[in-house]
Formats: structure tokens, C-alpha cells, sequence
């Protein structure tokens, strides 16, 4: 499934706002626990990386007009 860069944002915001506190507990099978963590890392890195380049742009343009 391809998502855009937008898509990937709003998600990854949403489980920050869902995971953010520690006190939060869920009782899931570890099959399905397992599951949300490695979509979690996976769309956390994307979203990482989407950020890198934007900000690579940023200063490359930021640059440009100096």
C-alpha cells in the first residue's frame, strides 16, 4: 500500500498521541501487540526520513537565496 507523505504525518501523529503516555495500558494478544509496534517503527522511520529530505530542501533553497 503506498501512502503519501501527508498520509504517513497524520499517522504517525496520531500513535505519537495514542503511545505518548506510559501509564496508557493495552491488553492485546502479543501476535497483535508485535503488529502495531513494527507498523509504529516502520511509520515513525518513514516519517523520520520524510523530514530529513524536507528539511535537506529547506536549506538547500535556504541557501540558494543567500
Amino acid at each position: 500500500m503506498l501512502m503519501t507523505n501527508n498520509e504517513i504525518y497524520t499517522i504517525n501523529s496520531n500513535l505519537m498521541d495514542v503511545f505518548k503516555e506510559e501509564n496508557n495500558t493495552y491488553y492485546f494478544s502479543s501476535k497483535i501487540n508485535f503488529l502495531i509496534q513494527k507498523n509504529k517503527k516502520n511509520i515513525m522511520d518513514a516519517a523520520i526520513d520524510i523530514e530529513k529530505v524536507r528539511m535537506e530542501i529547506i536549506n538547500k533553497y535556504k541557501n540558494e537565496e543567500n
